[in-house]
């Protein structure tokens, strides 16, 4: 029995930095396949996030693209803080009204609404 290698899994959604990487080189999926020896429909699943792959697939991906395995980790981790971010300011924004109109109704001697 052989050990297959673990997929990676979506920790870091790699499927949008190969995308924007792929598009910034000019390479249509169909060239990022054959230079990895993939499929076409294989590359536009991984884009989509709707394929995990092994470490083996990431490193033809990241040659393909020119690109270092860590490059590509880490652009997928910035992205990943980048959303982070955007999500947590409006919710920050939607506490901080809620406080403010408790803080007006207790003033206020207002009934909870």
């Amino acid at each position: 029995m052989t050990d297959k290698p673990k997929p990676i899994r979506d920790a870091f959604p790699i499927g949008p930095v190969l995308y924007e990487r792929r598009r910034q080189l000019e390479l249509s999926q169909e060239d990022v396949a054959k230079r990895c020896g993939l499929h076409r429909t294989y590359i536009s699943d991984v884009e989509r996030g709707a394929r995990s792959i092994s470490l083996g697939t990431l490193k033809q991906l990241s040659n393909a693209l020119e690109m270092d395995v860590w490059q590509l980790m880490l652009a997928a981790e910035q992205q990943t803080e980048d959303k982070k971010e955007a999500t947590a300011k409006p919710a920050q924004n939607v506490m901080r009204e809620a406080d403010h109109e408790i803080d007006h109704r207790l003033t206020k001697g207002l009934p909870d609404a």
